[in-house]
């Protein structure tokens, strides 16, 4: 039986004039006719014959190119604009003469994600020479002798034991007496930008925590903005096409944090002891399959990315929807001063105790993140794979197909949080570990049904390694902002940022530039002249 395509459009005659026959000519009738009958074979020979267990057909309005051009323009909101059209768990997109398939129920993101059939790899691989400009030899290593791609497989098998335990410790010690020093210097002082505050809050005490004594970034300030011009660029480096040309700001900047890059591994300054478990294990692997220091240096240019683009964005949305309801605030600070304790010179703030005494506190990130993050999870089908939605139907996945797994649509499915689910909510989570729910969990916004969809770190062996490094950080500046400063507007009125394009590359959608958003911050009174310090 031959699947019926899902319209992603009222209606394909839409992109038709209407033309009155009082006033078409005859030429006009023929070329109207034969723009209607190539319309028509374009989207014939545009359309993928699917076998009929694979994702419904969702067709563009426009033959060929429709869903390019939607994920250009919208990119990673293109995959809610098109469930919220044809509320299905998965689509399968034709593209030019292939196909891709988009993935939005909730239960099949989070199988899919874990499923070793579903590889990031392929993708990893093929961008790493436009994104790196890693050499041939180091390129051959990476694919491995017998195309097993047997390094990156080690990598991603270590990284994640490299951000937890005694390293996790490490890294939190020390980002977070960076940022203790940073908010103790602070008495009374004019924000004249919240976007940038938060920026320079947290890029130097991460940098630092993940890099060591010879942090590139401590070194050298102009790091910093580079970093994120290069960032900016990566939708354009990835094409490989004359890159100096359409992606001038992150060709430029790609060569100066290289030059920085390619210092800091030439001179081994990842084996210092300041440095993280993160950097050295990843470091080892890459010189233990005969990589050398420079290019560990060009290729490792995505860690700083890696660590930092997307933790100071949501630090962003944190801090404003907390800080704009001043209700919440002060149940926050209640909370917060359930961790607090002081001496005569210091104010300390136990984080271990964070997810007990400070549970709207937790609730408030989790739901920050929920409505901040975007992120697609780009996998490539290494053999035929069956997933299975939330209510029992079955798809094939074909081999070779590359997928999207939308985190963003899971994360804003009207079927598991309910109606509200563009609101910030702050109490939202707060049953979110409840067991025990006296009525339907699997109700939309009921504790089983948020645990399904609740998936904003991805999941199996890309599960986000640096999520809990990220929670301390962000968790300790709010409490402590909360704790001891009124902040307040400087125009006096608290003014939502609009959403900027939410990048495919990255995980966190960003405000669009412009507003500045200026803030006087006072310490009070009970809390002047201690320093922050933080247990953890």
């Amino acid at each position: 039986m031959v699947q019926q395509p899902v319209s992603a459009d009222e209606s394909t005659w839409s992109l038709l004039p209407a033309v009155g026959d009082e006033w078409v000519s005859s030429t006009n009738r023929y070329i109207v006719a034969t723009a209607v009958i190539l319309f028509f074979l374009l989207s014939y020979i545009s359309t993928p014959r699917l076998d009929p267990r694979e994702p419904p057909l969702l067709k563009p309005a426009l033959p060929l190119i429709g869903h390019i051009i939607g994920l250009i323009r919208h990119q990673a909101k293109y995959h809610v604009i098109l469930y919220r059209r044809s509320r299905q768990s998965a689509v399968t997109l034709p593209m030019l003469t292939g196909k891709m398939y988009a993935v939005w129920d909730p239960t099949m993101i989070t199988t899919g994600l874990r499923n070793k059939n579903l590889s990031t790899t392929p993708l990893l691989v093929s961008s790493t020479p436009p994104l790196t400009g890693v050499g041939k030899e180091t390129m051959d290593i990476i694919r491995g002798s017998n195309g097993d791609c047997a390094m990156v497989d080690d990598i991603l098998l270590k990284t994640g034991p490299a951000m937890a335990g005694a390293y996790l410790q490490q890294m939190n010690a020390a980002a977070l007496s960076d940022i203790g020093d940073y908010l103790s210097q602070i008495d009374e002082a004019s924000v004249p930008d919240l976007w940038m505050w938060i920026r320079r809050l947290m890029v130097l005490p991460t940098s630092r925590a993940t890099f060591g004594h010879g942090d590139p970034f401590s070194k050298d300030p102009a790091l910093e903005q580079l970093l994120f011009d290069f960032a900016n660029d990566i939708p354009k480096l990835v094409l490989g096409f004359i890159p100096a040309t359409i992606a001038a700001k992150g060709y430029y900047a790609r060569a100066v944090l290289q030059k920085a890059f390619i210092k800091y591994y030439s001179s081994r300054q990842d084996e210092d002891s300041s440095t993280s478990g993160f950097v050295k294990v990843r470091a080892r692997e890459f010189r233990g399959y005969g990589v050398r220091d420079d290019d560990i240096g060009r290729a490792e240019i995505m860690l700083p990315f890696a660590v930092m683009v997307n933790t100071f964005p949501a630090l962003f949305w944190f801090f404003y929807h907390v800080m704009s309801r001043p209700n919440l605030v002060e149940r926050i600070r209640k909370e917060v001063e359930g961790i607090a304790s002081r001496t005569a010179e210091e104010a300390t703030l136990d984080l271990t105790a964070v997810d007990k005494t400070c549970p709207l506190l937790v609730s408030c990130y989790r739901e920050t993140l929920r409505l901040s993050n975007h992120q697609v999870s780009t996998r490539t089908v290494l053999k035929d794979t069956v997933l299975t939605d939330s209510k029992g139907k079955s798809y094939l996945l074909k081999e070779g197909t590359m997928v999207h797994f939308s985190i963003c649509a899971s994360l804003r499915n009207i079927e598991f949080w309910g109606e509200d689910v563009e609101t910030f909510k702050p109490e939202r989570f707060l049953r979110f570990g409840d067991k025990k729910d006296d009525v339907d969990p699997d109700r939309p916004g009921g504790p089983r049904a948020m645990r399904t969809a609740f998936i904003p770190f991805g999941g199996g062996q890309h599960l986000c390694p640096g999520r809990n490094f990220a929670f301390a950080e962000m968790i300790a500046v709010i409490a402590t902002l909360t704790l001891g400063y009124d902040i307040e507007p400087e125009n006096g009125t608290w003014e939502l940022p609009t959403l900027a394009t939410a990048s495919i590359v990255d995980a966190i959608t960003k405000p669009t530039t412009g507003k500045k958003l200026p803030l006087k911050i006072k310490r009070k009174r009970e809390w002047k002249a201690l320093r922050w310090r933080y247990r953890i």
